[in-house]
């Protein structure tokens, strides 16, 4: 939505073929969008982003990461309470504007000069 907003050009990879590895075969060329659409997304779930599991602690980690005696509780208390809209507004207005955009793709300036129902 934001890409159209600003006018950007959707861009997007055409694969019309494919060569993958058939373990009787060998090498095998496809042509077939359907096939090819399969295998591509078979290949991003299972060898892309490879599920791990996370390695167990050491005892120095746990050590690490165990609550600590000189930490009060009561200093987290207003970590979750929204800002209000006046701290909001300020925080905005306060952000640099020479700075890269984050994954919206959108500059500071942006959110500054916003009217009130974006913001």
């Amino acid at each position: 939505m934001i890409d159209s907003i600003l006018n950007r050009e959707k861009r997007t990879i055409l694969l019309d073929r494919l060569i993958i590895k058939d373990p009787i075969h060998g090498q095998m060329l496809i042509m077939n969008p359907q096939t090819i659409q399969t295998h591509a997304m078979q290949h991003f779930q299972q060898y892309a982003l490879p599920y791990t599991a996370s390695p167990q602690m050491n005892e120095r980690w746990l050590a690490q990461f165990a609550s600590k005696p000189y930490i009060n509780d009561d200093w987290y208390q207003s970590i979750m309470v929204l800002p209000t809209w006046d701290e909001w507004i300020n925080t905005l207005q306060s952000l640099l504007n020479d700075k890269a955009c984050g994954p919206s793709k959108l500059h500071n300036k942006f959110y500054k000069h916003a009217g009130s129902s974006t913001k």
